[in-house]
């Protein structure tokens, strides 16, 4: 997704999000407020980005979905590492815990991501600076 579908895709996730909460979608308003935060964080706007995944990440504690919560604390996690080193590896390995319960293969990934010295980047599809480290 390039900066020009990031925004659009944002205009349309608005949209659904407006239509998720008059319809008290709670799964639905969910997957929005992440759909949100992943075309935040493709536009470089991690401050915004961590603020809806943390939205996504309470609609899921509040709902129960497992899955939600791991992906929730996972990308906020990589997004706050290493402005704030303590809350990233906590949200990692509470991510970690959750993939490990429900069998889902982003564990190895995880743990690769714990065990480097330097997390700044896991990948090509991390952030290339962390959450504050721009505005630094």
């Amino acid at each position: 997704m390039d900066t020009g579908d990031a925004a659009q895709a944002i205009a349309w996730y608005r949209q659904a999000l407006d239509i998720d909460v008059t319809l008290e979608n709670r799964l639905g308003e969910l997957v929005t407020w992440y759909n949100l935060g992943e075309a935040y964080e493709k536009l470089g706007e991690y401050e915004i980005a961590l603020q809806f995944y943390n939205e996504s990440l309470s609609l899921a504690r509040e709902t129960g979905d497992k899955l939600g919560q791991g992906e929730a604390l996972w990308r906020s996690a990589r997004l706050l590492f290493p402005a704030d080193q303590a809350k990233a590896v906590k949200r990692a390995r509470q991510a970690l815990g959750i993939f490990t319960e429900i069998g889902d293969s982003r564990v190895t990934q995880i743990r690769k991501w714990l065990s480097r010295p330097n997390r700044r980047r896991f990948s090509e599809n991390d952030p290339p600076n962390s959450l504050f480290s721009a505005a630094s």
